[in-house]
C-alpha cells in the first residue's frame, strides 16, 4: 500500500510538471505522448527523474523551441546537467542562453540539437582545461561576450580566452564583459585609427578587414604595448581609440597567446565531451543506485498508469458527493 501510494504520488506529480510545460507550448496529442515518453525514458537513462525532465520542457519552450526541437534537446540538456553537476532547470537556461547568444538556435530540430550539442561540449571541455565552472562560462558568454563573438564569428577562439581569462582569476561575467570590451573596441578602433595602427606596427585584421585570430591579436596588441610605462601605455590606447578596459584586458592575458591556441585546438576537437563527463558521472555506487531506483519509479508508473481510468472514476465520484455536501452546507457556512 505504502509502495502504491508513493508511486501514484510521483505519477500526478510528473503528470503536472508535464501540463504545466505543455500548457506554454503548441503540441499535438502525438507531441504530448513523445515528450511524455522521452522525460520517463531520461529518467531510466540517468540520475535526473522523470518529473524533472517534465519541467524542463517548461524552460526549453521558454527559450523558444518548439515541441520536436525540445525533445530532441531533452536528452543532451539532461547530459549536460549531469556533467556540470546542476538542477536541469538550471542546465537548460544555461545551455539555451549560451547557444542563443552565440547565435547558434535554429529552427530545424535537427541542426538545432547539433548546434547545442556543439555549445554544451565546448562548455565542458572548457571546465577541464581550465579553472572555472561550466555555470562560469556560460554566464561569460551570455554576459555580452557571446553576442561579441556572434559578430565577429568567433565562438571557440572566444572560449578559448575565456579560459585564459579563468586561469588568471578573471571568471563568470566580469571575463565576459573584458572579452566584449576587446572585440567591440578593437574592432571599433581599427576602423577609425588604422594609419595609427599600422604606425605602431599593431597588425589585428586580415586582408578582407576582419579580426585575426584572437590569440594574434592578443599578442599583436601585448606586443604593442611590451616595454612602456602605464603612462605611454594609456598615450599609445588613446591614440589607437582604445579605453583602459581593452588595457586590463590585455595585461591580464599578457603572454597568454600560445596557451590561447593550445585551448582552441582542444576546444576544436571536444566533440562528445559532455556525453563522456556525464558517463562518469554514472559510474559511482551512489549513482547506480539512483538509477536502480529511478528504474524501480518507472515500473510502478507503469502500474499506476494502468490503474489511472479507475482512480479517475474514483474522483469523480468523490467530487460529485463532495459537491453534493458543500451545496447542502452553503447556507449554513454564510452564516456562521
Amino acid at each position: 500500500v505504502k509502495a502504491l501510494s508513493e508511486a501514484t504520488r510521483q505519477f500526478i506529480e510528473f503528470e503536472d510538471k508535464l501540463n504545466q510545460s505543455l500548457a506554454i507550448m503548441q503540441t499535438t496529442e502525438e507531441q504530448q505522448l513523445a515528450m511524455a515518453r522521452a522525460s520517463r525514458q531520461v529518467a531510466i537513462d540517468s540520475r535526473i527523474s522523470a518529473s524533472e525532465s517534465a519541467e524542463a520542457f517548461f524552460f526549453l519552450a521558454s527559450a523558444g523551441l518548439d515541441a520536436e526541437q525540445s525533445i530532441s534537446a531533452l536528452p543532451q540538456v539532461t547530459a549536460f546537467a549531469q556533467a556540470g553537476m546542476f538542477a536541469m532547470s538550471l542546465a537548460t537556461d544555461l545551455a539555451t542562453d549560451s547557444q542563443s547568444a552565440l547565435g547558434l538556435t535554429v529552427k530545424d530540430a535537427e541542426q538545432n540539437l547539433q548546434n547545442l550539442t556543439r555549445v554544451t561540449d565546448v562548455l565542458v571541455k572548457a571546465n577541464t582545461l581550465a579553472n572555472a565552472s561550466v555555470q562560469q562560462f556560460a554566464e561569460a558568454l551570455t554576459t555580452k561576450s557571446g553576442s561579441a563573438l556572434k559578430v565577429a564569428n568567433k565562438s571557440i577562439e572566444g572560449v578559448a580566452v575565456l579560459s585564459a581569462f579563468a586561469d588568471r582569476g578573471v571568471k563568470g561575467a566580469e571575463a565576459g564583459e573584458k572579452l566584449n570590451q576587446l572585440l567591440r573596441d578593437t574592432t571599433r578602433a581599427v576602423g577609425k585609427n588604422s594609419e595609427v595602427f599600422k604606425r605602431f606596427n599593431i597588425d589585428v585584421v586580415d586582408n578582407e578587414g576582419n579580426l585575426k585570430n584572437l590569440a594574434d591579436v592578443i599578442d599583436a596588441l601585448d606586443g604593442g604595448m611590451k616595454g612602456l610605462s602605464d603612462q605611454q601605455k594609456a598615450v599609445l590606447l588613446d591614440q589607437l581609440g582604445l579605453n583602459r578596459g581593452v588595457a586590463d584586458a590585455v595585461k591580464i592575458l599578457s603572454g597568454a597567446g600560445d596557451q590561447i591556441r593550445e585551448y582552441q585546438t582542444a576546444l576544436e576537437g571536444a566533440g562528445g565531451a559532455t556525453e563522456s563527463v556525464a558517463d562518469k558521472q554514472r559510474d559511482s555506487l551512489q549513482a547506480q543506485v539512483e538509477i536502480t531506483s529511478q528504474k524501480f519509479d518507472e515500473l510502478t508508473k507503469r502500474i499506476v498508469e494502468s490503474l489511472q481510468p479507475a482512480i479517475e472514476g474514483l474522483l469523480d465520484i468523490v467530487n460529485v458527493f463532495l459537491d453534493g455536501l458543500l451545496d447542502t452546507d452553503k447556507d449554513c457556512l454564510l452564516y456562521t
